[in-house]
C-alpha cells in the first residue's frame, strides 16, 4: 500500500485572506544552515538555527519593502514523473522607485552574492526562500 494516499480533500475556505507580499527581508548565506519544522497545536512552525561561529559574526537581516502591489513572492511545484521526485521552484520579485547609487550598489551586491530571503505576506505569514544553497 502507499504512504502517498489521499485521505481528504480541501474546502473553498472563507474570503479572509489578504493577498500579496508586505516586506521582504535579506541576508548573506550562511554556510551552515539548520531548518527544521516543529509540529504545535497550530499547524507546522519553522525554526532556523544558524552557526554564527562558521560565519564569524551574527547574521543580520535587512528589510526590504518594495513599492507598494509590487513585490512578488511565486512558489511552482517542479514535479518529475521520469524520475519521481517532487521539487519547489522558489520566486521573488519586487521594485523599488528612484535609482540611487545607494540603490545601485545594493542590487549589484544581490545579483553577485548569495543571500537567504524571508518574505512577509499581508497575512503576516513568513516564508524562507534559500534553505538549500542560498538565493540566486
Amino acid at each position: 500500500m502507499s504512504t502517498c494516499t489521499l485521505n481528504g480533500g480541501i474546502a473553498r475556505g472563507c474570503r479572509d485572506n489578504a493577498g500579496g507580499v508586505y516586506q521582504f527581508y535579506m541576508a548573506t548565506y550562511p554556510t551552515v544552515l539548520n531548518v527544521t519544522n516543529q509540529s504545535n497545536t497550530a499547524g507546522i512552525e519553522t525554526i532556523i538555527d544558524i552557526d554564527t561561529d562558521d560565519i564569524g559574526t551574527e547574521l543580520e537581516f535587512f528589510p526590504f519593502i518594495p513599492n507598494k502591489n509590487t513585490g512578488e513572492f511565486i512558489e511552482t511545484s517542479q514535479v518529475s514523473i521520469e524520475n519521481g521526485t517532487l521539487g519547489f521552484e522558489q520566486k521573488v520579485s519586487m521594485i523599488f522607485s528612484k535609482m540611487e547609487a545607494e540603490k545601485a550598489n545594493t542590487i549589484k551586491l544581490l545579483a553577485t552574492g548569495t543571500v537567504v530571503i524571508v518574505v512577509k505576506d499581508r497575512n503576516g505569514k513568513y516564508f524562507f526562500v534559500g534553505e538549500q544553497d542560498g538565493a540566486q
